[in-house]
Order: structure tokens, then sequence, then C-alpha cells
């Protein structure tokens, strides 16, 4: 199953009540990055993807990016949704 990666970040943090700054602090990721990345203006890197999941506790098992770096690849529920 294919999912973009903007739509789980953006659903789990709303449902957290983070604003895109707190998610970009707590993760260490810029800011004026993580608002790229949401809106589509930039491709997202891993190690970036990987950060912003931890902080909103989301499975990162069996995820990959595909060439696009636009969707994700779930094979596995994401946890605490």
């Amino acid at each position: 199953m294919q999912i973009d990666f903007r739509e789980i970040v953006n659903d789990s943090r709303l449902k957290r009540g983070m604003s895109v700054n707190r998610l970009a602090n707590r993760a260490g990721v810029n800011q004026p990055n993580v608002q790229r990345y949401l809106s589509g203006k930039t491709q997202i890197r891993a190690s970036d993807l990987a950060r912003l999941f931890e902080v909103l506790d989301l499975a990162t098992s069996n995820v990959s990016l595909n060439e696009q770096q636009t969707r994700i690849n779930i094979n596995k529920k994401i946890s605490n949704e």
C-alpha cells in the first residue's frame, strides 16, 4: 500500500495538537524544511522522515521512499492511530 507521507505526518501532528514549528524543533529538523516537505515543494530526506516519524511515535519499520520521495510504502499498520 502506498500513502503520501505528508498525509500521515500532518494527520498525526494535528491529532497531537502540534504545530509545524514544534514538530520541527522536537525532531531537530529546520522548520522551513519541514514546511517545504509538507507542502510538497521539496523532496524529503529519509533521515528527516525518520526523525519526524520518531517524534510522532509512528512505526518506521518497513517504510521506504520511492524514487519521487513523496509516497511511502507501508507494509505494517502504523502505530498510534
